[in-house]
């Protein structure tokens, strides 16, 4: 399901992709939440790229060094991970 609402949003955001380009934003996806469902913190962030920033409410930036301890933390007391 998350991989569907990303693909969404993308194609709201950018109404003339490609075809092609969506089909592999979509499988892009699907690896990351398969990923995630397994607690593959690596495989989840392959998507971004090495400059990735993440840019919160409070005006903060993430880095993807940070976001992997985060999620690393997340994981690391998760039994299980089901994505709905």
């Amino acid at each position: 399901m998350a991989a569907v609402t990303a693909l969404c949003l993308v194609a709201a955001t950018f109404p003339d992709v490609p075809p092609e380009v969506q089909s592999q934003l979509e499988k892009a996806y699907q690896k990351a939440v398969l990923a995630a469902s397994y607690k593959y913190v690596d495989g989840m962030l392959s998507l971004r790229g090495p400059n990735f920033q993440l840019f919160t409410p409070t005006g903060s930036t993430i880095d993807l060094t940070s976001e992997n301890q985060r999620f690393y933390q997340l994981f690391q007391k998760a039994t299980r991970i089901r994505l709905t």
